[in-house]
């Protein structure tokens, strides 16, 4: 029987078995409709309200700040569609997920002006400050890891709004919401532990926001639609877990982190770590030059190693990342590059398995490109 490693938790994570029984609580127990006024949906509402508090105690924010969504990528078309003015410049990275940077191109079509940066050092030469509208940028890269100092822009928070996707954040570093300086965070549940299918979205009080969504003007009128309750407390349970300890996990996984990256060089020769700045842990970009990454992925998959060649919505697709690319790596650069990420470190046992795996694919293709 294959022995499986999964490395892909920046994909998707499994979900916590206690998130599984809290869901399973409210599906079966609690499963009345918040917006009902009997006892079984006052019940529903006053979880929800719970889940709230509980999720803005950990933000540090206020609990009318939380609005509850069905993931990261709503999240985003919410604030970037929903704060969007024609009269206004929106400055987003490069490097940020497609959910932002499609929702741009839609306004872009509809001739908003959108100007998009490569790194934070750009903000200062530009010009047009004073016209800025909404700035976003990703609080921890989804393929690299990389961590971006958001907070950089505190001082011009009184000219814009500042808006980040904060979804591979979760678990890596904090997100105290006004250490970081921001007024709007997206995160999604499937990538801490949660399911797939519901989000949240943090939004400064006093933001006027258009509703991408009309309808019964649940959460507080910006998000319509009868509310999810198991999985909203769900999502409350699984960002407690992930925080719960948090100062003593994360130094367990910067310390693997450290191992499996040495390790890796110590018996790959052709391995590069594709590093840009800070870094948190669990993240970690290789790149193999010369040899095709899907291939490669591929080969381990055979073996129940499971990796990503970058963002799992480009999965399948053998075009160089963007991420990579706007990094200023090349085309072939980016396509021998891979993407492992963890939840929490792999037993060394498993690092000697896959490393092994890994030698095997690399000298495979090397024998068939011969």
């Amino acid at each position: 029987m294959i022995r499986k490693i999964y490395c892909d938790n920046s994909a998707t994570t499994k979900v916590y078995p206690e998130v599984i029984r809290e869901i399973n609580k409210y599906l079966k127990m609690e499963w009345g409709n918040p917006s009902s006024i009997y006892c079984r949906g006052r019940n529903a509402k006053i979880a929800i309200e719970d889940a709230r508090e509980r999720i803005a105690k950990i933000l540090n924010c206020l609990p009318e700040e939380i609005y509850f969504t069905s993931g990261g990528s709503e999240s985003d078309n919410i604030v970037i569609k929903g704060l969007a003015k024609k009269d206004k410049i929106m400055i987003v990275s490069e490097f940020e997920h497609p959910a932002i940077l499609n929702a741009c191109k839609r306004l872009e079509e509809d001739g908003y002006k959108i100007v998009y940066m490569k790194k934070t050092d750009d903000f200062w030469n530009i010009d047009e400050k004073k016209n800025i509208n909404l700035i976003s940028f990703m609080l921890v890269n989804n393929e690299t890891g990389t961590i971006f100092p958001i907070n950089e822009f505190k001082e011009y928070k009184k000219s814009f709004i500042v808006h980040t996707d904060a979804v591979q954040a979760v678990g890596k570093i904090e997100l105290d919401v006004k250490k970081l300086g921001v007024d709007a965070m997206s995160l999604s549940g499937h990538k801490f532990g949660a399911p797939k299918g519901i989000g949240v979205l943090y939004l400064r009080k006093g933001i006027e926001c258009k509703p991408l969504i009309d309808g019964g003007g649940q959460e507080n009128g910006l998000r319509s639609g009868t509310e999810n309750v198991p999985y909203i407390m769900g999502i409350a349970k699984a960002l407690e877990i992930t925080y719960k300890n948090f100062e003593k996990k994360n130094k367990k996984m910067k310390e693997f982190d450290e191992y499996f990256i040495k390790q890796l060089q110590l018996n790959i020769p052709e391995v590069q770590l594709n590093h840009f700045g800070e870094r948190c842990s669990g993240v970690i970009n290789l790149r193999f030059d010369g040899i095709d990454a899907q291939n490669l992925l591929l080969y381990l998959d055979r073996y129940g190693i499971y990796v990503s060649a970058g963002s799992a919505c480009h999965s399948d697709s053998n075009t160089p990342s963007h991420v990579l690319k706007a990094f200023g790596l090349t085309d072939e650069e980016a396509l021998s590059s891979l993407r492992f990420s963890f939840k929490k470190p792999l037993s060394r046992r498993q690092v000697k398995r896959l490393i092994k795996v890994l030698k095997q694919g690399i000298a495979l293709q090397k024998q068939l490109t011969t």
